[in-house]
């Protein structure tokens, strides 16, 4: 939670997580706020959108296996603001992209 409430805007965060823990935590409420997006994975995810009717799973769902293109797809492309060097918009600065795997 501290990582994600470090950040004022978060694209995507991937979480090892079922419905019991996100809505404790309010985990989906914090990361819309932050204009994010929450994927869920991991066991108990898996097996709730098995049960789940066809639609019904609140958040989208990683499944494994899966793999760094899965990851990547859901990642925003990276976004260009102009150089801010003095009298120069030339040309443009990539915004960093951070993330974090937190075990």
């Amino acid at each position: 939670m501290a990582d994600i409430c470090r950040y004022s805007t978060i694209a995507v965060v991937f979480a090892e997580a079922g419905v019991a823990l996100v809505d404790q935590l309010q985990l989906d409420q914090i990361i819309a706020a932050r204009g994010g997006k929450l994927v869920l994975m991991g066991t108990a995810a898996e097996a709730e959108l098995e049960a789940a009717e066809i639609g019904s799973y609140p958040w989208p769902v990683l499944c494994r296996p899966f793999s760094a293109a899965v990851i990547k797809s859901w990642l925003p492309p990276r976004h260009t603001v102009p150089k801010a060097t003095a009298g120069n918009n030339a040309g443009p600065d990539t915004l960093p992209l951070h993330l974090r795997i937190v075990d």
